[in-house]
């Protein structure tokens, strides 16, 4: 079963074992930019800041500038779904009490059967209804191993953006979760995997692109912000394996409405919205 909850803070376990979970905001995460960079040390290495690492220069990512490259990529995945597939309206199911003849499948009435009534059996009639601003939980696993470019690194979020952009167009309202699974990152203690979260958008609140591509979407944020937000953990005495971990898809506990993991190129990309949508309609 899901956890219904959109922030999750301390050990929690799955049946993938114990994950130590973190949340923090998008304004912290920009304070951590600005702060400094990924890791212990003071000066960044030079492989860290790489712009093949970082998918742009250091400077820029400090200057919390754009990855132009995932917005471009946003608008290719929406434009092909749009394209191809229609997104239905909201839409709720009223379960209404219906009576209906012998010759139907019901709940006998023995009132009405012994009225003498032609419909003594009771049974429920499903009547799908349109459902202004329903709200759909969006979560999605972005970054990964340092196999993985900067250019791959894009594309979970990017298909999270195009899909939450063609949902609120078509009348849904979107909760928005950045999460990354990471697994074998303590070496001590119980917990042994890790789990960031980042919540970008409430319902209510206005869909920002810029903001949802900034976090998901960037290379950078994931290589510096969430590298260096696991730094308290180590601080506290938790040891650390060499490495941040491997980031592996979320346990099913931590994943919204529709959740969207491993995706490396644009084609990964416009297939797992497709995906998406098929289950949402489902």
């Amino acid at each position: 079963m899901r956890i219904e909850k959109q922030y999750f803070v301390g050990d929690i376990a799955t049946n993938n074992g114990i994950y130590r979970c973190d949340t923090f905001t998008v304004a912290q995460a920009r304070e951590f930019i600005q702060s400094g960079c990924a890791g212990a040390a003071k000066q960044p290495s030079a492989a860290s800041t790489s712009a093949n690492w970082l998918g742009m220069t250091y400077s820029k990512a400090k200057a919390l500038s754009g990855y132009p490259s995932a917005l471009d990529s946003i608008s290719r995945i929406a434009a092909s779904i749009a394209a191809s597939e229609q997104i239905s309206a909201p839409r709720s199911i009223k379960r209404t009490r219906v009576y209906v003849g012998l010759d139907c499948d019901g709940e006998l009435d023995i009132d009405r059967y012994r009225a003498g009534s032609d419909t003594p059996l009771a049974t429920r009639k499903r009547t799908p209804r349109h459902s202004v601003g329903k709200i759909i939980h969006l979560t999605c696993n972005f970054g990964g191993t340092c196999n993985y470019s900067a250019e791959q690194l894009q594309y979970a979020g990017a298909t999270l953006c195009a899909l939450a952009q063609l949902l609120e167009q078509a009348g849904y309202r979107c909760e928005i979760t950045g999460l990354n699974s990471s697994v074998g990152v303590y070496t001590s203690g119980h917990a042994r995997h890790s789990l960031l979260c980042v919540p970008i958008k409430d319902a209510n609140d206005p869909l920002d692109i810029s903001t949802l591509a900034y976090v998901t979407a960037n290379p950078a944020f994931f290589r510096l912000v969430m590298f260096r937000r696991l730094l308290p953990h180590m601080l506290r005495g938790n040891r650390f394996c060499f490495s941040m971990g491997s980031t592996r898809p979320t346990p099913v506990q931590f994943q919204g409405d529709i959740h969207i993991q491993e995706t490396w190129s644009l084609e990964q990309a416009i297939n797992a919205a497709r995906r998406a949508l098929t289950s949402l309609e489902a």
